[in-house]
């Protein structure tokens, strides 16, 4: 397939699941999905259980980075399956908290700090991010939260609110908090299809107390100059 977003007339946009295991070969693979109309790729919470923030992973970030695409963290098996198992929590908590610690881990480790313009999605509007981004800051301003990352007056004014995220949350006041964490221009719309109905979230944002240019931006122009639709 020669050019991927021709072959679809323009109606549906993907995004390139790479090799990660073979980081050195993922990144080559990025560059040539890019090519051929991909826009941009996706990143599991942990691969094969192992962290992202390992640095062997580095190759693909920056790729990643260089092509000023974005990279979607999404929820793999969480790493803490083994503790979830016995009622069934593994979706409804585990793969959250599993994205959360990622894109931590991403951050503490000075990630964002090498690829500045990085742009990174979390799903599932914002994981567990919004509701925990003041005691992140409390727990960082006491010392209890440290890594290699510069910028040290927020892990959320200086970090988190670089992020993106949709509104696959499930409820008026998950996604209320991930607009206020993250602001309208890096909120886009988003259902989690097949796995819930589009008529979840198509509720959600209708009962948003969302202004016209907010609600414009979340349904539908964020996402149209994150993954340059309209080029």
């Amino acid at each position: 397939m020669n050019d991927f977003a021709g072959s679809l007339g323009g109606r549906l946009a993907g995004l390139a699941v790479l090799p990660w295991q073979c980081p050195t070969e993922a990144a080559v693979e990025l560059q040539r999905a890019v090519g051929i109309g991909l826009r941009g790729a996706m990143a599991y919470s942990n691969v094969a259980g192992r962290h992202v923030d390992d640095p062997d992973f580095e190759p693909i970030f920056a790729a990643t980075a260089s092509l000023d695409v974005p990279l979607l963290l999404h929820p793999a098996m969480p790493l803490s399956a083994p503790t979830l198992g016995d009622y069934g929590l593994s979706c409804a908590v585990g793969f959250l908290f599993d994205s959360t610690t990622a894109i931590l881990r991403l951050i503490l480790s000075g990630l964002l700090d090498r690829h500045p313009g990085l742009k990174i999605i979390v799903g599932h509007a914002g994981s567990l991010l919004p509701q925990l981004a003041g005691r992140l800051d409390l727990e960082q301003a006491r010392g209890m939260i440290f890594g290699a990352h510069a910028r040290r007056s927020s892990l959320s004014g200086d970090y988190l609110r670089c992020l993106y995220t949709d509104t696959a949350g499930g409820s008026v006041p998950a996604v209320a908090s991930a607009l206020r964490l993250f602001g309208s221009g890096h909120v886009m719309f988003g259902t989690d299809f097949p796995f819930w109905s589009h008529d979840v979230n198509l509720n959600v944002l209708e009962r948003l107390p969302l202004s016209s240019e907010e609600m414009q931006a979340v349904r539908g122009q964020v996402a149209r100059e994150l993954f340059r639709l309209d080029g």
